[in-house]
Protein backbone atom coordinates (compact mmCIF):
# COMPACT_ATOMS: atom_id res chain seq x y z
CA UNK A 1 0.00 0.00 0.00
CA UNK A 2 1.34 3.43 -0.92
CA UNK A 3 2.48 5.65 1.89
CA UNK A 4 -0.03 8.26 3.03
CA UNK A 5 0.84 11.88 2.31
CA UNK A 6 1.86 14.09 5.22
CA UNK A 7 -1.26 16.30 4.96
CA UNK A 8 -3.45 13.19 5.28
CA UNK A 9 -1.43 11.91 8.23
CA UNK A 10 -1.74 15.30 9.94
CA UNK A 11 -5.51 15.39 9.49
CA UNK A 12 -5.73 11.86 10.89
CA UNK A 13 -3.65 12.90 13.91
CA UNK A 14 -5.80 16.00 14.48
CA UNK A 15 -8.86 13.77 14.59
CA UNK A 16 -7.23 11.13 16.81
CA UNK A 17 -6.60 8.44 14.21
CA UNK A 18 -3.51 6.54 13.21
CA UNK A 19 -2.71 5.36 9.72
CA UNK A 20 -4.92 2.49 8.49
CA UNK A 21 -3.67 -1.00 7.85
CA UNK A 22 -1.01 -1.05 10.59
CA UNK A 23 0.06 -4.61 11.30
CA UNK A 24 1.41 -6.10 14.48
CA UNK A 25 0.41 -5.71 18.14
CA UNK A 26 -2.15 -3.06 19.04
CA UNK A 27 -0.36 0.17 20.03
CA UNK A 28 -0.26 0.83 23.77
CA UNK A 29 -0.33 4.59 23.21
CA UNK A 30 -2.77 6.76 21.31
CA UNK A 31 -2.58 10.27 19.86
CA UNK A 32 -4.19 11.79 22.95
CA UNK A 33 -1.59 10.22 25.26
CA UNK A 34 1.21 11.74 23.19
CA UNK A 35 -0.38 15.17 22.86
CA UNK A 36 -1.44 15.52 26.50
CA UNK A 37 2.13 14.86 27.63
CA UNK A 38 3.51 17.26 25.00
CA UNK A 39 1.19 20.03 26.20
CA UNK A 40 2.26 19.39 29.80
CA UNK A 41 5.91 19.78 28.79
CA UNK A 42 5.21 22.97 26.83
CA UNK A 43 3.18 24.51 29.65
CA UNK A 44 5.97 23.79 32.12
CA UNK A 45 9.10 24.47 30.09
CA UNK A 46 8.06 26.22 26.86
CA UNK A 47 7.77 24.99 23.31
CA UNK A 48 11.53 24.73 22.91
CA UNK A 49 11.55 21.91 25.43
CA UNK A 50 9.26 19.78 23.27
CA UNK A 51 11.12 17.55 20.83
CA UNK A 52 10.28 14.09 19.59
CA UNK A 53 13.21 12.78 21.64
CA UNK A 54 12.30 14.56 24.90
CA UNK A 55 8.66 13.60 24.53
CA UNK A 56 9.50 9.96 23.88
CA UNK A 57 11.77 9.89 26.92
CA UNK A 58 9.00 11.42 29.05
CA UNK A 59 6.56 8.76 27.89
CA UNK A 60 9.02 5.91 28.25
CA UNK A 61 9.04 5.02 24.55
CA UNK A 62 11.55 5.20 21.73
CA UNK A 63 11.58 8.25 19.51
CA UNK A 64 10.70 6.11 16.50
CA UNK A 65 7.58 4.82 18.28
CA UNK A 66 6.09 8.34 18.27
CA UNK A 67 6.14 8.53 14.49
CA UNK A 68 3.24 6.09 14.52
CA UNK A 69 1.14 8.98 15.79
CA UNK A 70 2.67 12.17 14.33
CA UNK A 71 4.92 12.42 11.31
CA UNK A 72 7.02 15.42 12.37
CA UNK A 73 7.54 17.85 15.24
CA UNK A 74 5.66 20.51 13.25
CA UNK A 75 2.68 18.19 13.02
CA UNK A 76 2.96 17.47 16.73
CA UNK A 77 2.76 21.19 17.50
CA UNK A 78 -0.28 21.54 15.25
CA UNK A 79 -2.04 18.77 17.15
CA UNK A 80 -0.95 20.26 20.50
CA UNK A 81 -2.46 23.61 19.56
CA UNK A 82 -5.72 22.03 18.51
CA UNK A 83 -5.84 19.95 21.70
CA UNK A 84 -5.31 23.03 23.88
CA UNK A 85 -8.04 24.88 21.99
CA UNK A 86 -10.62 22.54 23.49
CA UNK A 87 -10.57 24.87 26.50
CA UNK A 88 -11.99 27.71 24.41
CA UNK A 89 -15.31 25.96 23.92
CA UNK A 90 -15.47 24.03 27.19
CA UNK A 91 -18.10 26.54 28.35
CA UNK A 92 -21.01 27.84 26.26
CA UNK A 93 -21.23 31.43 25.12
CA UNK A 94 -22.42 33.45 28.13
CA UNK A 95 -25.74 35.25 28.07
CA UNK A 96 -25.72 38.95 27.28
CA UNK A 97 -25.82 41.48 24.49
CA UNK A 98 -23.88 40.99 21.27
CA UNK A 99 -21.06 43.17 22.55
CA UNK A 100 -20.95 41.47 25.95
CA UNK A 101 -20.69 38.08 24.28
CA UNK A 102 -17.87 39.19 21.96
CA UNK A 103 -16.01 40.71 24.91
CA UNK A 104 -16.44 37.52 26.93
CA UNK A 105 -15.07 35.31 24.15
CA UNK A 106 -12.16 37.68 23.52
CA UNK A 107 -11.25 37.61 27.22
CA UNK A 108 -11.57 33.82 27.25
CA UNK A 109 -9.12 33.61 24.34
CA UNK A 110 -6.77 36.08 26.05
CA UNK A 111 -6.78 34.13 29.31
CA UNK A 112 -6.17 30.93 27.35
CA UNK A 113 -3.05 32.47 25.80
CA UNK A 114 -1.81 33.44 29.27
CA UNK A 115 -2.34 29.89 30.55
CA UNK A 116 -0.42 28.44 27.60
CA UNK A 117 2.27 31.00 26.65
CA UNK A 118 3.82 28.58 24.18
CA UNK A 119 0.84 28.96 21.83
CA UNK A 120 2.12 32.47 21.07
CA UNK A 121 5.34 30.99 19.74
CA UNK A 122 3.40 29.37 16.91
CA UNK A 123 1.58 31.83 14.67
CA UNK A 124 -0.97 29.43 13.24
CA UNK A 125 -1.92 25.84 12.78
CA UNK A 126 -0.70 24.12 9.66
CA UNK A 127 -4.21 23.11 8.53
CA UNK A 128 -6.92 24.85 10.53
CA UNK A 129 -8.88 21.59 10.15
CA UNK A 130 -8.66 20.29 13.71
CA UNK A 131 -11.89 19.69 15.65
CA UNK A 132 -11.19 22.14 18.43
CA UNK A 133 -9.95 24.98 16.26
CA UNK A 134 -13.00 24.59 14.04
CA UNK A 135 -15.26 24.54 17.11
CA UNK A 136 -13.66 27.72 18.46
CA UNK A 137 -14.06 29.43 15.08
CA UNK A 138 -17.65 28.26 14.88
CA UNK A 139 -18.37 29.67 18.33
CA UNK A 140 -16.81 33.10 17.75
CA UNK A 141 -18.17 33.51 14.23
CA UNK A 142 -21.56 32.37 15.44
CA UNK A 143 -21.63 35.39 17.75
CA UNK A 144 -20.00 37.85 15.36
CA UNK A 145 -22.32 36.94 12.48
CA UNK A 146 -25.29 37.93 14.62
CA UNK A 147 -24.17 41.52 14.27
CA UNK A 148 -21.93 41.56 11.20
CA UNK A 149 -22.43 40.14 7.73
CA UNK A 150 -20.19 37.84 5.68
CA UNK A 151 -16.62 39.02 5.29
CA UNK A 152 -17.07 41.69 7.99
CA UNK A 153 -17.58 38.93 10.56
CA UNK A 154 -14.54 36.97 9.33
CA UNK A 155 -12.25 40.02 9.17
CA UNK A 156 -13.38 41.16 12.61
CA UNK A 157 -12.63 37.68 13.98
CA UNK A 158 -9.14 37.88 12.48
CA UNK A 159 -8.59 41.39 13.87
CA UNK A 160 -9.75 40.32 17.33
CA UNK A 161 -7.46 37.28 17.23
CA UNK A 162 -4.45 39.44 16.31
CA UNK A 163 -5.28 41.96 19.02
CA UNK A 164 -5.78 39.30 21.71
CA UNK A 165 -2.53 37.52 20.86
CA UNK A 166 -0.54 40.75 20.75
CA UNK A 167 -1.99 41.91 24.06
CA UNK A 168 -1.26 38.55 25.68
CA UNK A 169 2.36 38.75 24.54
CA UNK A 170 2.63 42.17 26.17
CA UNK A 171 1.23 40.92 29.48
CA UNK A 172 3.60 37.94 29.50
CA UNK A 173 6.57 40.16 28.70
CA UNK A 174 5.55 42.52 31.51
CA UNK A 175 5.12 39.64 33.95
CA UNK A 176 8.62 38.45 33.05
CA UNK A 177 9.81 41.96 33.82
CA UNK A 178 13.25 41.70 32.30
CA UNK A 179 14.70 43.15 35.52
CA UNK A 180 12.52 46.27 35.42
CA UNK A 181 11.32 46.01 39.01
CA UNK A 182 10.49 48.82 41.41
CA UNK A 183 14.09 49.31 42.51
CA UNK A 184 15.22 49.51 38.89
CA UNK A 185 12.67 52.21 38.10
CA UNK A 186 13.47 54.20 41.25
CA UNK A 187 17.14 54.24 40.35
CA UNK A 188 16.44 55.07 36.70
CA UNK A 189 14.05 57.93 37.54
CA UNK A 190 16.56 59.37 39.98
CA UNK A 191 19.22 59.35 37.29
CA UNK A 192 16.80 60.87 34.76
CA UNK A 193 15.94 63.77 37.07
CA UNK A 194 19.62 64.51 37.59
CA UNK A 195 20.57 64.32 33.93
CA UNK A 196 17.51 65.98 32.34
CA UNK A 197 16.94 69.34 34.07
CA UNK A 198 13.87 70.53 32.15
CA UNK A 199 11.61 67.54 31.35
CA UNK A 200 8.39 69.54 31.68
CA UNK A 201 9.56 71.99 29.00
CA UNK A 202 10.86 69.32 26.66
CA UNK A 203 7.96 66.91 27.16
CA UNK A 204 4.93 69.00 28.11
CA UNK A 205 2.30 66.46 27.02
CA UNK A 206 3.88 63.63 29.00
CA UNK A 207 4.28 65.93 31.99
CA UNK A 208 0.61 66.94 31.88
CA UNK A 209 -0.62 63.36 31.51
CA UNK A 210 1.55 62.24 34.41
CA UNK A 211 0.14 65.04 36.58
CA UNK A 212 -3.39 63.94 35.62
CA UNK A 213 -2.65 60.41 36.81
CA UNK A 214 -2.82 58.84 33.35
CA UNK A 215 0.17 56.63 34.14
CA UNK A 216 -0.81 55.70 37.69
CA UNK A 217 -0.83 52.01 38.54
CA UNK A 218 -2.71 50.00 41.13
CA UNK A 219 0.13 49.62 43.62
CA UNK A 220 1.29 46.32 42.14
CA UNK A 221 3.58 45.54 39.22
CA UNK A 222 3.16 48.57 36.99
CA UNK A 223 4.20 47.03 33.68
CA UNK A 224 1.81 44.11 34.08
CA UNK A 225 -0.99 46.41 35.28
CA UNK A 226 -0.44 48.69 32.29
CA UNK A 227 -0.48 45.77 29.85
CA UNK A 228 -3.73 44.40 31.29
CA UNK A 229 -5.34 47.84 31.31
CA UNK A 230 -4.27 48.38 27.71
CA UNK A 231 -5.97 45.12 26.73
CA UNK A 232 -9.30 46.12 28.25
CA UNK A 233 -9.13 49.62 26.80
CA UNK A 234 -8.09 48.40 23.36
CA UNK A 235 -10.83 45.78 23.27
CA UNK A 236 -13.44 48.38 24.16
CA UNK A 237 -12.23 50.84 21.52
CA UNK A 238 -12.04 48.11 18.88
CA UNK A 239 -15.66 47.13 19.54
CA UNK A 240 -16.75 50.79 19.64
CA UNK A 241 -15.76 51.01 16.00
CA UNK A 242 -17.90 48.06 14.94
CA UNK A 243 -21.41 48.99 16.03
Amino acid sequence: MACESRPRRLVRALWGETAPGTRGPKPTLNVDDVVVRAVELADRDGLGAVSMRSLARSLGYSTMALYTYVATRDDLISVMLDHAMAELTAEPVPDGSWREQVEALARRNWEWCLRHPWVLEQEHLRTGLGPNELAAAEQMLGVLSEGLAGADAVLTWQALTSFVRGSARRVLAAADGGGWDGAWWEDAVGAFEEIVPDPSERFPVLTRLRAEGAFDGDGGDYLEFEARRAFEHGLARLLDGLR
